[in-house]
């Protein structure tokens, strides 16, 4: 009888183990809920911008007439804000170019 009774509350202390651990876990995913909210929200937000620029070239790619009018219009009514664009456009890309080479060089 004495082995029993043993046995019953090891295996109360692992039912009640168990319990704690089940809620320990319910209180850390509700937690993480919490905690990723804010990076959800950015995802979300990404993955609209990457289905609106697919959407946006889709309907580039449809009407390259309008595009090139539209270029050679601001190139003649506006040619030094078209250069200007431009010479910015360049030097982001630079700057991402290098930035993105500082990275993968010292990627761990």
């Amino acid at each position: 009888m004495g082995t029993m009774d043993t046995m019953d509350r090891q295996l109360i202390e692992l039912y009640t183990q168990r319990g704690r651990l089940r809620e320990r876990i319910r209180a850390q995913r509700a937690q993480l809920v919490l905690d990723i909210a804010p990076v959800a929200d950015t995802l979300q937000a990404m993955d609209y911008a990457h289905w609106r620029w697919q959407q946006t070239k889709g309907w580039l790619a449809a009407h390259p007439m309008v595009v090139a009018v539209t270029v050679a219009a601001l190139v003649l009514w506006r040619p030094r804000a078209v250069v200007g664009t431009l010479h910015r456009g360049y030097s982001i890309w630079r700057y991402w170019q290098r930035a993105r080479a500082w990275m993968l060089d010292h990627q761990g």
